[in-house]
């Protein structure tokens, strides 16, 4: 299990320690699992560039088929829909990654997880504890192999550094349920999007703590893909550019919205932080 703060470079370090145990084991099978296209792109990218194949690896995601199955990198989505068929032996793959693998204790991971028994598992994450308390630890005989957390990663100049401020919220949440180290999400959302008052004193202190809201690049995080579309069109209505992302939205539309928002056609976009 490698923990490492987002942007110091997880995937690199599961390409270099692939290398490595190529080198011993030159016919070793890679399976490189993770839950977005985007990711297993990126990741492919970096597996190329370490290994020096511009040909390494194949995609299985969103319809794209790999030849040979030696060297995949796939989703969970698209293994769970085929694993039944697959006749793969359960020893098939030597080396298997699992990007975000706080994800592991959904039951999408877990067919999978039992199909096969590589040498190398490999789980890659920023964030090992769970809100719900699961272990994920338990997959990896209970050892984090590397760590490098946010603070040291900032101490280290490997990340910006950043401002944090906390911002009061005048909405009583004393009555909503407590589940599982979450607010239960569909009473939250009925509160949030009830009326406007929180979104008012969000846009308020957007105005109090942004040098400009009109040229800012923001990511807004929300509960479900109701409070995203909700804080989507109500900043729209209240003329500052925004566009929201779900789960349901295709990868051709997710590479549009992030262009808009590269390029400041849009300067607020609110996306799903909770699985639900």
């Amino acid at each position: 299990l490698i923990v490492a703060a987002t942007g110091t470079g997880k995937t690199v370090i599961s390409a270099f320690d692939y290398k490595r145990f190529k080198a011993n084991h030159p016919s070793s099978k890679l399976l490189f699992i993770a839950h977005r296209k985007e990711l297993l792109e990126q990741a492919q990218d970096t597996f190329r560039h370490v290994l020096r194949d511009a040909n390494f690896g194949e995609l299985w995601v969103d319809g794209m088929e790999p030849v040979d199955y030696n060297h995949v990198f796939a989703s969970v989505q698209t293994l769970n829909s085929r694993l039944p068929e697959w006749k793969l032996s359960q020893h098939f793959y030597d080396f298997i990654i699992i990007d975000e693998v706080h994800h592991i204790a959904a039951n999408s991971y877990r067919p999978i997880l039992n199909r096969f028994v590589p040498k190398i598992l490999l789980g890659l994450t920023a964030t090992p504890e769970r809100m719900d308390g699961v272990d994920i630890l338990k997959d990896f005989d209970h050892t984090i192999a590397a760590e490098i957390r946010l603070p040291e990663a900032l101490n280290s100049k490997m990340l910006t550094p950043f401002q944090y401020f906390g911002i009061s919220d005048s909405v009583d949440l004393s009555h909503v349920q407590w589940k599982n180290g979450k607010y239960e999400s569909k009473e939250l959302t009925k509160i949030y999007t009830s009326n406007d008052r929180r979104l008012n004193e969000i846009i308020s202190n957007c105005d109090k703590y942004l040098t400009d809201v009109h040229q800012v690049r923001a990511l807004g995080f929300c509960i479900n893909k109701e409070h995203a579309q909700y804080m989507a069109e109500k900043f729209i209505f209240n003329e500052l550019r925004a566009d929201y992302l779900t789960s349901d939205d295709s990868s051709e539309k997710r590479e549009l919205v992030r262009q808009r928002l590269l390029t400041k056609e849009i300067n607020y976009l609110f996306v799903c932080l909770w699985r639900v």
